[in-house]
């Protein structure tokens, strides 16, 4: 790197590249997940793809993961009698995360790169954290509980197809679905009031689906847009690119929308939105973390929000009027649990200024309920007890 510049511009690639491996908070992830694919709207799709129920697949992920603790290696022969699965479950599971050595090796092979992104070239293990060698298949060597652990979370989002309309809608709904599980399980309704998304018309025959929740106190209110949108591999390994700003442009549209929905509420088009003249707040959250606060990204963001506002004839002092955040969901599962003490404007017009914490897991009750053959044999006991009574960050 041969200026400052340089150095500002690399910082996102190295944030996306350690940050994750520093998040020990796996139950929480889990949890998560498992609240968002088990989703009605999502749960009948995603079995019909991966050919395994969405309980076994985390019975056995959880099993699995649970063994490298311990050993690296893993025989694939053991996990057929998981308590609760269904015959034949084990076969799929391991199908779908574990590779043939040799075949991992002409993968490797065709994503080497020498350039500057050398570093940050896609790690096959994140979609086959398990190998082996073709003459012992069921002889399976882990090398990271931590990469096991994506795969069954964030992972299986790329086990699905991107062009199906259905699939796409389920995910959207799903995690809008959990994002207000998050605000309705860390917000007391006796202080806090929360709207959920209510199709409204702003004229006849103009309708608006509105914000995807809204969350209001005696201080201020925020507008939610939920957006399971992912960072591209590109842009996170080559920082400043084109496929960084494509990515930060797409962004900047979820803000966009947010702020004709707020401005439509300060109209008055949305019937079932009372403003009170209080202090407003766009809040956009993601499924995973952008990680994109360097100046540089700020600034583009900034500025292709500024433009997309012109060309809704949205004046750009509602950047002043009403300042916008970007939240993951693991950051909101957070962040609610502080508005509940500080408030909204506390929380969000003074966040620097706010104590942090102590936290709590929201929901630990999700794998007991969803595995409960394991849980009756005392498999979450401990780690149910952690997630009650240990803050985490």
């Amino acid at each position: 790197m041969s200026s400052h510049e340089d150095v500002i511009a690399a910082i996102p690639s190295y944030l996306h590249q350690q940050l994750p491996w520093q998040d020990e908070n796996w139950f929480g992830r889990i949890s998560r997940y498992a609240r968002i694919v088990n989703h009605c709207s999502l749960k009948r799709i995603i079995e019909n793809e991966i050919k395994i129920s969405i309980p076994d697949f985390y019975a056995l992920g959880l099993a699995v993961a649970g063994s490298l603790a311990k050993s690296p290696c893993v025989d694939s022969g053991n996990y057929a009698l998981t308590p609760g699965i269904a015959k034949g479950a084990s076969e799929r599971f391991f199908q779908l995360i574990a590779e043939d050595c040799t075949r991992l090796r002409e993968i490797i092979l065709k994503l080497q790169c020498y350039d500057k992104t050398w570093a940050f070239t896609y790690n096959p293990l994140r979609g086959k954290p398990l190998i082996y060698h073709r003459d012992a298949p069921q002889k399976l060597l882990g090398f990271s509980q931590q990469l096991l652990i994506w795969r069954i979370t964030e992972g299986l989002y790329y086990d699905l197809p991107r062009d199906r309309e259905d699939l796409n809608k389920g995910f959207g709904d799903s995690f809008q679905s959990y994002i207000g599980d998050v605000l309705l399980g860390a917000l007391p309704l006796d202080t806090f009031r929360i709207q959920e998304e209510k199709r409204f018309e702003v004229a006849k025959g103009l309708p608006r689906d509105g914000a995807d929740w809204i969350v209001s106190d005696a201080t201020g209110h925020v507008f939610i847009e939920c957006k399971t949108k992912r960072l591209t591999h590109n842009a996170k390994a080559e920082g400043n690119s084109s496929a960084m700003e494509a990515d930060v442009i797409k962004l900047s549209e979820c803000f966009v929308q947010n702020y004709q929905n707020i401005y439509d509420a300060r109209c008055g088009a949305n019937p079932s939105f009372t403003w009170r003249g209080l202090p407003m707040f766009n809040c956009v959250v993601t499924l995973e973390n952008w990680r994109i606060k360097s100046p540089t990204h700020q600034t583009n963001l900034d500025q292709f929000i500024r433009a997309g506002l012109a060309k809704k004839n949205i004046l750009p002092s509602v950047l002043n009027d009403v300042p916008y955040r970007l939240l993951s969901a693991q950051e909101l599962e957070l962040v609610a649990q502080d508005t509940t003490r500080h408030g909204v404007v506390a929380n969000f017009a003074l966040e620097s200024a706010v104590t942090r914490g102590p936290y709590k897991q929201l929901f630990p009750s999700t794998l007991p309920e969803l595995l409960p053959e394991m849980s009756r044999r005392g498999a979450f006991t401990e780690v149910t007890y952690l997630a009650k009574h240990h803050p985490y960050e």
